[in-house]
């Protein structure tokens, strides 16, 4: 799992906690803020309608704090995203961090009815296809992906997953 964080660059989410923290509850320094609960709760307060950038980057900030649930409702509530395919790709995302394997899925694959070339969406399927034990299929939206633009992490492990997943697929 720590493997797919570090692909979803949430290493950059990660670094911009004590800033949000500064920023959003007028503390001063992050260890101003007593609890993990506090920091989640600042990071998700916002009205009903958030730019999509700014709940992109807050929701980063919440899993990688391992709060999918508080970044899921993020992502539900941001106004103006680039597609309603990537919102579904984002939440589907929640769920796979959450290990909603099953939810995660049928967001994925809602994501990829809107836009087949949403690369992030087929990488998060085979992922999601690949803990839940079904190497064939995971193997279908890999081959899928590998067509798609994706970031170089995502190449790179679904190049790996490939190989290993020919080996089963065919069992």
């Amino acid at each position: 799992m720590a493997r797919i964080y570090e692909i979803r660059r949430m290493n950059q989410a990660h670094a911009a906690v004590a800033a949000s923290v500064r920023a959003i509850t007028n503390q001063g320094p992050a260890r101003a803020v007593r609890s993990l609960f506090e920091l989640t709760s600042a990071l998700e307060a916002m009205g009903a309608d958030i730019p999509w950038n700014e709940a992109e980057w807050r929701a980063l900030a919440l899993l990688n704090l391992g709060a999918p649930t508080q970044a899921r409702r993020l992502y539900e509530r941001a106004s103006d995203p680039p597609s309603a395919a990537l919102r579904h790709c984002r939440i589907a995302d929640t769920h796979l961090a959450a290990f909603a394997l099953e939810d995660a899925e049928c967001a994925y694959r809602q994501s990829l009815a809107q836009n087949r070339s949403l690369g992030s969406g087929w990488f998060g399927l085979c992922l999601a296809l690949l803990h839940q034990g079904h190497p064939a299929e995971a193997l279908e939206a890999c081959r899928s992906a590998l067509t798609c633009t994706l970031t170089g992490p995502q190449r790179g492990t679904l190049e790996k997953l490939q190989i290993l997943l020919a080996r089963f697929a065919s069992d």
